[in-house]
């Protein structure tokens, strides 16, 4: 009889990527390839579907990813399965966990006495081998954990004594890995059309951004997977989805030269099979004619120009000095021009060394650049990057917050017992060169740029400005300024920045508040805890639209 075994890359009901679940199926189909007539595998994305399959099956072995829109979620719901069924064998693994810091690792793990195993790093080498000693033991959790056995990449907790093994070395060949659409393991999820196809065919980035998971030295070496496998998915994606959309996991894709030739088989299947008719990814940061010349084979895209910012010291101090922003910069807008494409920029306020000059300076260099999205997003501590740990907290002397993650307090049930589980991050909100208060008005003037420049509202005014020669940063500027003094727009800044203040000192702060029931309906009301960045654009735009014209007009 077969051993069955779940994979659960479950998230929120209301989070944005709805993509099939690869990283997991990844693991499956390593496991698969050596495994195939021990292990009985089903792989989960809904939340709601895995936990009804519970009712019915509590598998032997549970598996879950853990990445930072999902951790407590996973965590919530195994903590019950083992309740439930406690010889479960539970094992996670993902990048929401420290790779080098021991004592964040044995920090995390004994205040998650749920979790079995933690695996590090990439999970399929260090799974299979983890396997290999689960049915050495027959599945004799406690004795494995008592004899201390030491399994590559993988962490546990034996007696309150941590115990680990050095991660392996990343897979060189990729090709060694099955892919899990051609071998049938997705075919449930492709056939009902849900989940828009996620494919990879690079592992790694060669860039070392602190402020990314991916910035440690363990990701910076880049694999691809052959042509001939990336080709037979794509076919069989364009055969076998219901899903229109085709999602790249690349961190870098069209800067690398096999990657013409990947969107030459895109492009054809466009042709053949009308699929994809829709196609996103992370383009490459460097390498500017490459990723032109591959994105221009597909036609229709998006772009982004992820700069972060554009402070010579801050790209230095998180590590960006060997990509050129500009070149990003050029590739948007290109692509804009050739394909009538939105072109959108990102920027990070509270990195490493930023300050509110930087800050400004980021989004008056990206609105001056003339991409028609500036956004500004919050700084993340990623607990798997550089610029998370110790020694880099105390280098910049972060102050940091915690917030509950939009959209993740809901009510679920499993077993008959209903709970919540919501997500919580930790945010930068000052550091020795971001004074808190100059961080404060640095999101008031991210407000400013969501309402009068990102959403479009006024395009014409904006190039009337451009063809006098007048900078639209000065435009942005001098409303900044103006709207300061609007009656009729204090209210929606005060309630704005009201909101961005509600933070909580310490997580535990937070997850004292949140067992307070009143607390949780407010959430889920959304009377707290919302994006507020583009809840009071929204507000602004849909109320306040006749004095942001006034204001514009005045200014112009």
């Amino acid at each position: 009889m077969k051993t069955y075994i779940s994979f659960a890359d479950i998230a929120h009901r209301d989070h944005t990527a709805k993509v099939i679940p690869l990283g997991i199926s990844m693991i499956a189909a390593y496991a698969y390839k050596f495994f195939e007539n021990q292990l009985d595998f089903e792989i989960f994305k809904s939340v709601d579907e895995f936990h009804q399959s519970l009712d019915h099956k509590i598998p032997k072995i549970a598996c879950f990813s853990n990445y930072i829109w999902n951790e407590n979620l996973a965590y919530e719901t195994v903590s019950r399965i083992k309740k439930k069924k406690s010889d479960t064998v539970s094992i996670f693994g993902g990048p929401n966990y420290s790779l080098h810091d021991k004592e964040e690792q044995k920090d995390f793990l004994l205040s998650r006495p749920y979790i079995d195993f933690y695996i590090v790093g990439e999970g399929e080498v260090p799974f299979v081998e983890l396997l290999k000693v689960l049915f050495k033991y027959d599945f004799n959790v406690q004795q494995i954990k008592k004899d201390k056995v030491k399994i590559p990449g993988c962490h546990y907790i034996y007696d309150g004594e941590f115990i680990t093994c050095q991660m392996p070395l990343p897979i060189p060949v990729l090709d060694e890995i099955p892919s899990p659409y051609l071998i049938g393991l997705l075919d449930r999820h492709l056939e009902k059309g849900e989940l828009k196809p996620l494919m990879e065919t690079t592992r790694g980035c060669p860039f070392s951004c602190t402020f990314c998971q991916e910035g440690d030295s363990y990701y910076n070496k880049v694999r691809r997977f052959s042509y001939d496998r990336i080709k037979s998915e794509i076919l069989y994606l364009a055969k076998n989805s219901k899903s229109k959309v085709l999602s790249l996991a690349d961190s870098n894709f069209g800067m690398y030269k096999q990657d013409i030739e990947i969107c030459k088989v895109i492009a054809s299947t466009m042709k053949e099979y009308n699929w994809p008719e829709g196609f996103e990814g992370v383009t490459g940061k460097n390498e500017k004619g490459k990723v032109m010349d591959a994105l221009s084979i597909i036609g229709h895209t998006s772009y982004n120009a992820a700069v972060q910012s554009t402070d010579p010291e801050v790209l230095k101090e998180v590590k960006r000095i060997n990509i050129s922003g500009d070149a990003m910069i050029r590739i948007v807008n290109e692509a804009k021009n050739k394909t009538q494409s939105t072109s959108f920029s990102e920027i990070i306020l509270g990195l490493p060394g930023d300050s509110k000059k930087a800050h400004f300076k980021s989004n008056i260099d990206m609105i001056d650049s003339g991409v028609d999205v500036a956004r500004s997003h919050q700084f993340i501590m990623l607990p798997a990057s550089p610029a998370s740990s110790r020694s880099e907290r105390e280098r910049h002397q972060f102050i940091t917050k915690f917030r509950v993650v939009p959209k993740t307090v809901e009510q679920y049930t499993l077993f008959g017992e209903k709970f919540y589980a919501p997500e919580i991050d930790e945010i930068c909100v000052g550091s020795k060169t971001l004074p808190y208060e100059d961080y404060l008005e640095c999101r008031l003037f991210n407000l400013t740029v969501e309402m009068f420049y990102n959403n479009g509202i006024f395009e014409d005014l904006i190039k009337l400005i451009k063809n006098n020669n007048i900078r639209v940063s000065s435009f942005i500027l001098n409303i900044h300024e103006k709207v300061k003094n609007s009656k009729e727009l204090n209210f929606l800044y005060e309630d704005f920045l009201k909101e961005t203040k509600e933070l909580y000192n310490t997580r535990k702060d937070i997850e004292k508040v949140l067992h307070d029931e009143d607390i949780l309906k407010q959430y889920i009301s959304e009377e707290v805890g919302v994006n507020e960045q583009l809840v009071y654009t929204s507000v602004g735009i849909l109320e306040k639209i006749e004095e942001l014209h006034r204001i514009a007009f005045s200014v112009a």
